[in-house]
């Protein structure tokens, strides 16, 4: 989507350049602000994303990826929501094996 943006932008800048009339010149630096604003709000939702601690919990053999969390008890509260995770534990249970969780911060 931010390529469309882009290249849109950009066309809206070489036009606006080579307009005479006032109006449309208006209108296209409009546009261009506009689209600028929604790259510029993308771009920090991405930023804040990246700077949000990550951990990785291993249960055995397998690893689940958690995000917007900030401690190992809140990422594991988390995990435990997902289906995914709990049918792997059932999995182990029933052939008996024995659970090892470990979580790791990733940076």
């Amino acid at each position: 989507m931010s390529d469309t943006l882009k290249k849109k932008n950009q066309n809206l800048m070489e036009q606006s350049h080579f307009s005479t009339e006032g109006s449309h010149l208006k209108k296209r630096a409009k546009s261009i602000r506009r689209i600028n604003r929604h790259l510029q709000r993308e771009q920090s939702r991405k930023e804040a994303k990246a700077n949000q601690p990550k951990f990785l919990v291993t249960v055995n053999d397998h690893e689940f990826r958690v995000t917007q969390v900030t401690t190992k008890e809140e990422a594991l509260k988390k995990l435990e929501k997902w289906s995914a995770y709990r049918t792997y534990l059932r999995s182990l249970e029933e052939k008996g094996e024995e659970i090892t969780i470990k979580v790791d911060e990733i940076e």
